[in-house]
């Protein structure tokens, strides 16, 4: 009960107000606070890998439930195991923001070309780092015993920890509205005739609509790790193997119903039609599996 009220009250009083704002902008201060929360973390999960204190002995050790407890050598390594494309799938949510990018081409100051292609070479290449260095620490602190969330892992009594949870927080609330965002524009995109403008009324029902759509599932999964893997495996797909190529098969029979020059050849043709096939492919054998992960993980052993 304690968890549903917290997320109730957070939507209510937070996340409302900041979906409801007109211009990503207005967030930079908040998305500035969130990305050093992740910086802390990390220094935090580097600085628990090397004092011990969750090794053998260890002073936060006993304090923890069996199951968050760390597991080494239980387990033999086995890369072909299903559950590899769960944490697959968790990677692929680290890149899944190709929907803001006229946002944030948009809001980027003094927004050339070039300035845009600087700032995603550098956000992704900076997040891609620090996935993989958080990835390693948790891994090096918990092995096997490590959770979908991993500072759900750490003791209670670690006050660190605390802290960590509640700039995680900052970090999660920061990011929430850019996410929300780009849902709704979609959303709107999808609902309403094409050029007509949308009225203040109807740009707050639908916040509110797709708000408390989203708390609803929020409130009824409280399996984070499962939430990440099975948006990655269906979302990471579709974003990185279906859409491109279905957008790309479409232009090409556009450009031949025209009558126009087609510069691309049967094998590119091809190719991407099977880089569809492999994404539908991929979606549903990294769904299923992150769905037997989460409910039924017997069927894994």
């Amino acid at each position: 009960a304690q968890r549903q009220t917290s997320i109730m009250a957070i939507t209510l009083a937070v996340l409302y107000p900041l979906c409801s704002l007109k211009s990503l902008s207005e967030l930079a201060p908040v998305s500035i606070i969130g990305v050093i929360s992740v910086l802390l973390t990390a220094v935090f999960m580097i600085v628990r890998v090397l004092d011990g204190t969750y090794a053998a002995g260890g002073a936060f050790l006993a304090t923890l439930n069996e199951s968050l407890r760390p597991s080494f050598g239980a387990k033999g390594v086995n890369f072909l195991s299903p559950s590899t494309l769960v944490l697959t799938s968790m990677a692929a949510t680290a890149y899944l923001c190709h929907f803001n990018a006229p946002d944030f081409y948009q809001n980027l100051k003094s927004n050339t070309m070039p300035r845009f292609k600087a700032l995603t070479i550098l956000g992704f290449g900076a997040t891609g780092l620090l996935s993989i260095l958080m990835m390693c620490m948790g891994f090096l602190t918990f092995g096997a015993g490590s959770t979908g969330m991993i500072l759900n892992n750490y003791s209670a009594m670690d006050h660190g920890a605390t802290i960590c949870r509640l700039l995680m927080c900052v970090s999660l609330i920061g990011s929430y509205p850019f996410v929300f965002g780009a849902m709704k524009s979609n959303f709107i995109a999808m609902t309403q005739q094409k050029g007509k403008e949308v009225s203040e009324k109807v740009n707050t029902n639908i916040t509110r609509l797709l708000l408390g759509a989203t708390t609803l599932i929020a409130l009824a999964l409280d399996n984070v790790g499962f939430v990440v893997s099975f948006n990655g495996a269906l979302m990471g797909s579709a974003i990185i193997y279906i859409f491109p190529s279905l957008l790309f098969l479409k232009s090409r029979k556009n450009r031949v119903a025209k009558g126009l020059s087609d510069p691309s050849s049967a094998l590119e043709k091809n190719f991407n039609r099977l880089l569809v096939i492999f994404g539908v492919i991929s979606a549903i054998i990294g769904g299923g599996v992150s769905i037997a992960d989460a409910f039924f993980p017997h069927l894994l052993k």
